[in-house]
């Protein structure tokens, strides 16, 4: 039976078939045991490039243990031979239990999915705010931190400091927009949106992160001299919201 939301992405066609066969197997397998079947990340924000970006697919059973992953894993294992299609396996009780512990993949999975099959156990889902605090400050000192160690262990050529702060651009940009959701804000969802925003909330210079952006996208590397003065305010931005973070107030209980 064709899926109705899956006709709706901006999806390969042979990625749709894969996907649906995927589902009615699931269902053949496991009946009742088989609770939702979604799709998150790209394919549904609009910023989905076929056959480049990943698909996500979350399979989620009323209960998971060792049967159910020998039943499963040569399903998924046929599944992932498409091309850059992914799945992920969860137990009912583990995306309660775990949203504590992922809030910041929680949200994003919250906020952008489609519901394939089943019940939308995310929709009411809740994310205590200071949750995603506490994993926000660890997530970006994490990024200042590891820009550190790869600066002091390179060779400072300029081919080096763009693969450091390119590599680090998606998941940077990524808490920004959750920064922006702690400030009540409902973040964009494109790239260049989240920096244009974060310029005017956070005042960090969107001229950096937008170089960062063109050189991603393959833009020629600058010389030493250049890349050394983009990775060095690339730094102070990470730095910057790194404070603001660790200085963001959270209300007991919120």
């Amino acid at each position: 039976m064709e899926n109705k939301v899956l006709q709706t992405l901006n999806v390969r066609e042979k990625d749709k078939q894969a996907i649906e066969k995927f589902i009615e197997t699931l269902i053949s397998k496991f009946h009742e045991d088989l609770m939702t079947v979604l799709i998150y990340g790209s394919a549904v924000k609009d910023n989905y490039f076929p056959g480049s970006s990943d698909l996500n697919i979350m399979v989620v059973f009323k209960t998971f243990n060792s049967a159910h992953l020998k039943v499963i894993s040569p399903i998924v294992k046929g599944f992932r031979g498409r091309d850059r299609i992914s799945a992920l396996v969860l137990g009912y009780n583990e995306i309660l239990d775990s949203a504590d512990v992922f809030p910041i993949r929680f949200l994003d999975i919250k906020q952008h999915h489609q519901l394939l099959y089943g019940t939308d156990l995310f929709a009411d889902l809740v994310i205590e705010t200071r949750h995603l605090r506490y994993e926000l400050e660890r997530q970006v000192r994490n990024i200042n931190m590891r820009l550190r160690q790869m600066y002091m262990h390179s060779n400072y050529t300029a081919a080096e400091l763009r693969d450091m702060i390119v590599s680090d651009l998606s998941g940077f940009t990524h808490h920004m927009a959750t920064l922006l959701y702690l400030f009540g804000e409902e973040p964009p969802v494109k790239k260049e949106d989240i920096i244009a925003r974060s310029a005017e909330v956070f005042g960090v210079d969107a001229n950096v992160l937008n170089k960062i952006i063109a050189l991603k996208k393959g833009g020629n590397t600058p010389p030493k001299s250049i890349m050394e003065e983009l990775f060095d305010a690339y730094l102070q931005t990470v730095g910057k919201i790194e404070d603001m973070t660790d200085k963001l107030k959270i209300p007991d209980g919120a």
